[in-house]
């Protein structure tokens, strides 16, 4: 837990750490955004035994969400953000004894995180490019047990005074509290995904 705690402060850090680029002239932000999310590894599971063999695989798919930003400095934002994530979950199970009882099913399924980010902005004045570094921590609607950390970054076109284009990438691994302690567990996973801002 320690070293979570630790990684959060360097990258916090890293994320608000003053510069010579160009203020933020909005304060608050609003934002939808959406995407394709992809697995750490392959998902499949496979138990083997003398009367039968079950496989399990997990997918991820595509996710949506909202945003509110609030800039409390020139290029340094606190973010609120809800993500609407869906999943697929196929089970295959192998009767070797009575083949009829074997079956295959696929549920599909979502969930919701809410995140609480930091987002710091780096920007080019000449073409309206900027690109920008983010850290944060969610905490799923129907699992409280589980806490996401999502570390990611992007790149934002603003293509009018109030409005931009962002495309973005997040690395999310989850972490399970256990007894009062964070221990690894859950989906890991990271996301690619598009959005459209609207700067008051």
């Amino acid at each position: 837990m320690k070293k979570n705690i630790l990684l959060l402060v360097c990258i916090s850090f890293f994320i608000i750490i003053p510069s010579n680029v160009n203020g933020q002239s909005k304060k608050f932000v609003i934002g939808i955004h959406s995407g394709y999310s992809f697995l750490f590894g392959t998902g499949l599971h496979e138990d083997s035994g003398l009367w039968g063999e079950s496989k399990r695989k997990t997918k991820l798919g595509l996710h949506k969400g909202l945003s509110l930003q609030y800039y409390f400095s020139a290029k340094c934002a606190i973010q609120l953000e809800k993500d609407y994530q869906r999943m697929a979950y196929h089970h295959e199970f192998t009767d070797f004894v009575n083949p009829e009882y074997s079956y295959s099913s696929v549920d599909n399924s979502s969930f919701t995180v809410y995140y609480l980010n930091l987002i710091r902005h780096y920007t080019n004045k000449e073409n309206n490019f900027s690109w920008y570094v983010s850290a944060g921590i969610g905490v799923e609607k129907m699992g409280p047990r589980v806490l996401y950390f999502k570390i990611g970054g992007g790149i934002k076109y603003s293509f009018s005074p109030h409005m931009a284009l962002h495309l973005g990438v997040s690395f999310l691994p989850p972490q399970i509290i256990h007894y009062y302690r964070l221990v690894p567990g859950g989906i890991m996973y990271f996301s690619l995904n598009v959005g459209l801002e609207y700067g008051f």
